[in-house]
């Protein structure tokens, strides 16, 4: 069933098995020998069946099964979840964007095409790096011959919206290097590239054992600044942080974030969203030992001072900015008047534009969204 007038919601299925950690990672996955995956799988349908309710009024827009590594993941349960997500809501008129993150060592023509046939009409690509000394470096498994091998067989199977990753920042890195994987990466021909800093938390190995640190922050500016540079040329216009694509190839999913609105995490580890008014209630699943056990989710009022920042902070991330209205219409006031003693002296520097619908970051002031932000709600 599709409707056009009720308002959109998400829907993230994390997928936590990995076959090895990457050395960087502090994401919620585990390494694990043999998956659980028919456990997992009925976990997951038993979770949507019981949670459905909480979103209706709702319409679907978008799903995203990420990991961990959900290429692992049996294409039959992968395929059940898929389309009993895309059964228990109703759908927005276009359809919902459908993206499963793959690793490059995983992609098959026979998995793809269960994919596509499971409704599956996006991939991300862990692509992360194009060259194997750099793989290597980042305890990837997969090689660079991996990555074009599966972008293309992707292509060939039917896949018309590919997004790959690429991490910058490493150490020893110049913006020359960064460059250097960014062109060869566009010779892949994607749709929407996403470009993330490396960071490092104190507890992944490559921290602990090797001893790396993340680059300086100017140098990692420099690099950021110089890819888009390079992306842009090829047609792939900044409009996030870290995300790059024509618009017709933005990430229906991550805007779904950037802009507030309500999302359902299905699997264990995932998070969910429910704005309630100007507060928001979100709600954290358990760990996957507990998660397969049968425990619930854990709810937790958000306040309205911190869902205003959180507002502000996301939407700063983007190229499109702080929708005035929207804001105003969530918590009572137009951000233009709440802030105004602060958007003067930011915007003289050049960080922020305040126009009749929005107040955008710059193409300087995006890159410090977090701490104007911060900003604003000092002079609010």
């Amino acid at each position: 069933m599709t409707s056009s007038l009720k308002p959109t919601f998400g829907v993230y299925i994390h997928f936590p098995f990995c076959r090895t950690r990457c050395g960087y990672c502090d994401f919620p996955t585990e390494a694990c020998a043999r998956v659980p995956q028919r456990r997992y799988t009925e976990a997951v349908l038993a979770e949507l069946s019981r949670r459905a309710a909480q979103y209706e009024g709702l319409a679907l827009a978008s799903i995203y099964v990420g990991g961990g590594t959900p290429s692992l993941w049996d294409p039959h349960g992968l395929a059940r979840v898929v389309s009993a997500a895309l059964a228990a809501f109703e759908l927005t008129p276009e359809g919902p964007e459908v993206t499963v993150e793959v690793n490059p060592g995983d992609v098959t023509r026979a998995r793809l095409g269960r994919l596509l046939a499971a409704g599956v009409n996006r991939l991300s690509v862990g692509v992360q790096a194009m060259d194997d000394a750099t793989l290597r470096r980042l305890q990837r498994r997969h090689s660079a011959a991996q990555a074009r091998a599966a972008v293309d067989l992707a292509r060939r199977a039917g896949f018309n919206n590919i997004s790959c990753d690429i991490i910058l920042g490493l150490p020893g890195q110049q913006v020359a290097d960064h460059l250097a994987q960014l062109e060869r990466l566009m010779e892949l021909g994607p749709d929407h590239v996403s470009a993330y800093a490396l960071t490092l938390s104190e507890q992944s190995p490559l921290y602990r054992r090797l001893g790396w640190r993340e680059v300086e922050p100017d140098l990692q500016v420099e690099m950021l600044q110089a890819g888009r540079e390079l992306l842009a040329s090829q047609g792939l216009e900044q409009y996030e942080v870290s995300n790059f694509a024509p618009a017709s190839r933005r990430s229906l999913h991550n805007a779904l974030y950037w802009r507030g609105a309500p999302y359902l995490g299905l699997g264990a580890h995932a998070h969910s969203a429910l704005p309630t008014g100007p507060a928001t209630r979100r709600g954290v699943n358990p760990e996957t030992r507990r998660y397969l056990g049968g425990a619930c989710e854990r709810w937790e009022q958000v306040s309205t001072e911190d869902s205003r920042f959180e507002a502000l902070f996301l939407g700063l991330r983007t190229t499109d900015g702080v929708q005035r209205a929207a804001f105003a219409r969530r918590f009572g006031d137009d951000p233009a008047q709440r802030y105004a003693s602060g958007l003067g002296p930011l915007s003289h520097a050049g960080l922020l534009t305040v126009g009749e619908r929005s107040i955008a970051p710059t193409a300087a002031g995006i890159w410090l969204a977090d701490e104007l932000a911060v900003k604003l709600t000092m002079s609010g």
